[in-house]
């Protein structure tokens, strides 16, 4: 059974239980995963260190002794992730207080979705572009055709970014999270590099050279010009092409050397 990209999971910190239920549809109809409702920081914590969690959508003012930045300042000691604040007001005084934990937004209630929305995927972009600040620049890749593949999604901005064992693919207003694991190939076509998991393929204005780069995974191997491919997924090969679920990928001769060295073959009849 083919798997589907990961979502962003989103934790939401919130006491509001009317506030709350709009939300969570609102970011599950975005395509996003709820890691978790908490409605103050004692739960927020048994979340937030029990399930995976890339960003924190909370409110500020939250019941009990600590509000939600104090909570914040908590939980960023165990790990630092993107935080977007919730708030009816915002003052100087809780702005600066909000400082300390760098939130990614502060968003005035009643809010839009959208809005929302756009604040997690700027949040994750700037996040991840912190730790790996190298820029992108437009791309000039020359490549043949792509192979085949079902339900393409288009990216409209030049944005992919690398964390742990996923890459973050941005679509429309939010970035879509996909295990390196479950790429099978990436593939140049003109100025645009598909990334191909089961069934579906994610398309970037990028080079090919700088798609490489910015994934940075050990297990990509080149087979051609146009073309690299996850080695894991291999299903089998021969000395003219490879097969990687159902797609089969030509070997060029310029590649056969280092592809068979990366399998572990010295040489190929």
């Amino acid at each position: 059974m083919a798997r589907k990209p990961e979502p962003i999971h989103v934790l939401i910190v919130e006491a509001d239980s009317t506030l709350v239920t709009g939300l969570s549809a609102g970011l599950q109809q975005a395509g996003y995963s709820i890691a978790g409702i908490a409605r103050d920081a004692a739960e927020a914590g048994r979340l937030f260190t029990k399930n995976q969690v890339d960003v924190i959508v909370v409110d500020i003012h939250l019941p009990g002794d600590k509000d939600g930045i104090e909570t914040m300042l908590e939980l960023m000691k165990i790990k630092r992730i993107p935080i977007i604040y919730l708030t009816v007001s915002a003052d100087a005084a809780i702005i600066d207080k909000a400082k300390q934990t760098f939130p990614a937004a502060i968003i005035i209630k009643p809010y839009d979705i959208g809005n929302v929305c756009i604040a997690i995927a700027l949040a994750i972009h700037n996040y991840i572009s912190d730790e790996c600040p190298d820029a992108i620049t437009p791309p000039n890749a020359p490549g043949p055709d792509a192979a085949n593949a079902k339900n393409d999604d288009a990216v409209d901005k030049e944005t992919i970014l690398r964390q742990d064992n996923s890459i973050f693919v941005k679509r429309n207003f939010q970035f879509i999270k996909i295990s390196l694991s479950d790429i099978l190939y990436i593939e140049a076509d003109g100025n645009y590099v598909h990334i191909v998991i089961r069934d579906k393929k994610y398309t970037v204005r990028l080079s090919l050279i700088q798609v490489i780069r910015k994934i940075n995974y050990d297990k990509l191997v080149r087979v051609n010009r146009s073309a690299v491919i996850n080695v894991s997924a291999i299903q089998s090969f021969n000395k003219e092409q490879v097969v990687v679920a159902q797609y089969e990928i030509a070997i060029g001769k310029n590649y056969k050397d280092s592809f068979f060295r990366q399998l572990g073959f010295a040489k190929h009849g």
